[in-house]
């Protein structure tokens, strides 16, 4: 009853808060009825000097910070008011439907809808001010006792002065032609119906009251741009005539037929016609910079290029197609984009590639692969019908696994497996939250790498950061027989322990995927690095220090920023 009408209904629960506190207030308590309910409850009277409130549903707008707000931006943000908060002093909190965010700010003016706020009339105003002055005054010594009262009796004589200066009026400028001056301001105009008026898209399509013809007077329109004459010589000084660079001509536009579906930019634009999935390599993105920076200047290179060439015509091979670059594996034949690994470990073409490489994947994470000489690391177990029943009889679940296929050129071994776990059905009874530096914290360590005398920066990135670490609670998977390679089968003897056509193994070391990798991992490096002298800052998160070496560094997931002075300090670190 009491909300504006055009609250959100959706927000009542974020009400009941101040409801409940409003009515332990009204209400006695009935241990001591000297009490309110509120003051039994918690101890202590209701302090609303700290925490003030308003009505609930109250629209509001809320002041934008200079540093924050845009040029010419609108300085308050409309807001609805959900109730006081208590963690910081005098500030309520405000559901902003511009953003559908709620924002804590101690900045605000209300517009209550079905009452007035209390405001002192001039004489009431005056009467409170003279109260506090007489009391401050009281309070000082006499030096500056006298010195306030001669203040005072000199305001009073100028407030008493019967012949105040005159104000200088100055008269309207007449015309050129020496007529009326136009009016330079309009009508006012249609206050909005909107009822997120300082949004920036309402305030942009909002009509100016001025007369000038600028691109916010006439919403939704833009000045034409007069572009300069291309044989026009600058200030007649003999120079080449302006024109527009060779790459972004609408010209410069390849000719040569295109056979796949694209998604083409429309306009003169040089993008790259990128292929769905857009996953591009950082091995093409390096290729790219290095065509456009070392370009012939006759013969400007542009991302069309991709397209436009073929093996015949250029003997570089990065050259031939940009699917190459996009895709995460292209079919050898047939060109297809192919991201399943059921797919490739049943295709003939592929078949033996993928098929020896998730073998790889397999021992790497389990007692080694005989067949690529790949070393094992214990992570996971092959489990009997034994051990199956015996942990499903104490309710544990197995979740599903998950195989990524990549390739990576760049890399020693270009077709990559990646073998993880469904996090979604794990159900870890610990804490998952890690502590890692964002960006704020990052850009302070690359800024007093500069600020600092001989200070250098290292960029450090631990391998399998996540994998190997002994887990406290033992986790289970399950995969299909007919995923595995033939000789993982017969290494592993898995047909033995083969149940409703799914290996069931046992994860005692952290892999891809389990939710608690990353707190574990963590807990793990706080360990090994603590009786070095290592240690994290309590109120920063992810940044840790030294206690007597001038070595600090930010962690973001396993890459280590650090700052150092000094080689032998970082190298510390590292062993």
């Amino acid at each position: 009853c009491t909300t504006d009408t055009n609250f959100p209904l959706q927000l009542w629960d974020q009400l009941a808060i101040q409801a409940c506190i409003t009515l332990n207030l009204i209400r006695t308590s009935r241990i001591d009825t000297s009490k309110s309910a509120y003051h039994q409850l918690n101890g202590q009277r209701y302090d609303w000097n700290k925490h003030p409130m308003a009505p609930p549903g109250t629209r509001a707008v809320l002041l934008i910070d200079p540093i924050t707000r845009s040029s010419w931006g609108t300085r308050g943000i409309d807001a609805w008011y959900i109730g006081p908060c208590f963690d910081h002093y005098r500030n309520c909190k405000f559901l902003v439907p511009a953003t559908m965010a709620y924002r804590t700010t101690a900045s605000f003016e209300l517009y209550p809808q079905h009452c007035s706020l209390p405001q002192l009339t001039p004489p009431q105003h005056a009467q409170e001010v003279c109260t506090e002055l007489v009391g401050s005054i009281q309070q000082l010594t006499r030096p500056h006792k006298n010195k306030m009262l001669k203040q005072m009796l000199k305001a009073y004589q100028q407030l008493t002065d019967t012949n105040p200066a005159a104000v200088q009026r100055v008269d309207d400028p007449l015309t050129s032609k020496g007529g009326t001056p136009l009016q330079r301001v309009t009508n006012t105009p249609i206050v909005t119906t909107s009822t997120n008026p300082t949004a920036p898209t309402t305030h942009k399509a909002t009509k100016r009251t001025h007369g000038r013809n600028t691109r916010n007077n006439k919403a939704n329109t833009v000045p034409a741009i007069i572009n300069p004459d291309k044989n026009l010589q600058p200030l007649g000084l003999g120079l080449p005539p302006l024109r527009r660079s060779m790459r972004n001509s609408p010209k410069q536009s390849s000719t040569a037929p295109i056979h796949a579906e694209l998604h083409e930019p429309k306009g003169a634009t040089n993008r790259i016609p990128i292929y769905t999935p857009s996953i591009v390599s950082m091995h093409a993105v390096n290729h790219i910079t290095d065509q456009v920076y070392y370009q012939d200047k006759m013969d400007p290179w542009t991302p069309r290029s991709f397209l436009a060439s073929s093996p015949s015509q250029i003997e570089n091979n990065l050259n031939v197609d940009i699917e190459h670059f996009c895709a995460p594996v292209v079919h050898p034949v047939t060109g297809e984009t192919i991201t399943s690994y059921k797919r490739l470990a049943s295709d003939p073409a592929t078949r033996d590639i993928w098929r020896t490489g998730f073998g790889k994947e397999w021992g790497r994470m389990a007692q080694g692969d005989n067949k690529t000489k790949e070393e094992g690391t214990n992570s996971i177990f092959v489990m009997s019908h034994e051990q199956i029943e015996k942990v499903t009889k104490e309710g544990r679940t197995f979740t599903y696994a998950r195989i990524v296929v990549d390739f990576r050129p760049q890399k020693k071994d270009p077709n990559r497996v990646r073998l993880t776990a469904g996090g979604n059905l794990i159900k870890y009874p610990g804490e998952l939250t890690t502590r890692t530096a964002d960006l704020t914290t990052s850009k302070c360590v690359w800024n007093s790498v500069l600020s600092t005398k001989d200070a250098r920066f290292m960029g450090i990135d631990i391998k399998n950061f996540y994998l190997g670490t002994p887990l406290e609670r033992f986790e289970y998977m399950k995969l299909d027989i007919r995923i595995f390679p033939q000789h993982v089968i017969d290494q592993y003897s898995l047909l033995e322990h083969v149940k409703n056509g799914f290996v069931h193994v046992e994860i005692r070391r952290a892999i891809y995927g389990l939710p608690q990798a990353g707190i574990l991992a963590n807990q793990q490096l706080r360990e090994r690095l603590a009786p070095f002298g290592y240690y994290e800052v309590a109120h920063t998160p992810g940044l840790w220090r030294h206690v007597t070496k001038p070595v600090q560094f930010s962690l973001v997931v396993d890459d280590f920023g650090v700052k150092y002075v000094g080689e032998e300090h970082v190298r510390h670190l590292i062993q």
